[in-house]
């Protein structure tokens, strides 16, 4: 049998936020808490639909204003658009999860009668976020399987893709069935305002990571006030937006510390940080290692799964 493709990325929230390619909307990947800035995938989201299942450990999903517990084996399907975030549960820090991305146009053309009554039911829904399984029910167990089949697939065949999207239409035929998105509440319409706002600003700062930002230039991107820049990060995603910032510039440093020769220098300055002492500093809290240790120890991670 072949070997299973699929990526092991150590820059993990990082590459969740890089899409699959436009011509075959699909992604199979590998998450590692390990190599996770501060030990966790921060808060994001994207356009796809994302089905993870953990690999090993014990994890912990914050969507939707909700905390979700995820053990070893379970299924999360996470909604396309929603804000999200990964964290393992204490003495799990080496805790891996096994994620899918696909585009819901993948499965019907948007705008055709098809995506109306199959996809736009779920994927455009706002009354669930995620939901997660652990095939206890029939249809779960199912869905189970068919995640499984999906990411072991050989994407090294001939017509792999034709495969994949077969799978992926009774996967989701399932979801559909199953989760019953119709009979589910709304969320308010606050919440809903809230979210947007803070992903403006959010999607601000990863655009403008490298120059040195205020608070000021990050509320003008929602076009609200300083105080509400505040309350909106705290209803989002519980964090102050300085605080984001640092944690997001960190997670650009490991993809360019895991991905390029760069030299620290360079790194520091290409992430915004005024020094290297500085960088160093905050580098250092927030993964325990100063930025070379960390990137020698990347590689040599990487030497020993190839």
């Amino acid at each position: 049998m072949a070997a299973t493709q699929h990526t092991a990325d150590a820059a993990d929230g990082l590459r969740e936020r890089k899409p699959p390619a436009p011509e075959f909307p699909f992604k199979a990947c590998l998450r590692r808490f390990l190599f996770a800035a501060g030990g966790v995938i921060n808060w994001h989201w994207h356009d796809e639909i994302e089905l993870c299942r953990v690999k090993n450990g014990r994890v912990r999903c914050s969507a939707g204003g909700a905390q979700i517990p995820l053990e070893e084996g379970q299924v999360l399907f996470l909604n396309a658009g929603v804000l999200h975030l990964f964290e393992p549960e204490p003495g799990c820090e080496d805790a891996e999860k096994e994620t899918i991305l696909f585009h819901p146009s993948l499965i019907a053309e948007p705008g055709s009668a098809l995506y109306a009554r199959y996809v736009a039911p779920l994927a455009g829904s706002r009354a669930i976020a995620a939901f997660s399984f652990d095939g206890q029910v029939a249809w779960q167990a199912e869905a189970q399987a068919l995640f499984d089949e999906i990411y072991h697939m050989d994407r090294s065949a001939f017509g792999w893709e034709l495969t994949c999207r077969s799978l992926i239409d009774r996967l989701w035929l399932l979801l559909v069935q199953g989760m019953k998105p119709e009979a589910r509440p709304t969320p308010l319409e606050s919440a809903l305002v809230n979210e947007q706002r803070a992903k403006k600003m959010l999607s601000f700062i990863q655009q403008a990571y490298s120059q040195d930002l205020t608070i000021d230039a990050i509320a003008a991107a929602a076009s609200v006030s300083r105080s509400e820049c505040f309350r909106c990060f705290r209803r989002a995603i519980n964090k102050k937006p300085i605080e984001y910032l640092t944690e997001y510039r960190i997670e650009r440093a490991i993809d360019l510390l895991t991905n390029t020769d760069l030299t620290i220098t360079d790194i520091c300055y290409q992430c915004g940080f005024s020094s290297p002492s500085y960088f160093g500093k905050v580098f250092r809290n927030m993964t325990g290692y100063p930025p070379r240790s960390y990137r020698h120890r990347a590689e040599k991670k990487d030497d020993s799964t190839e």
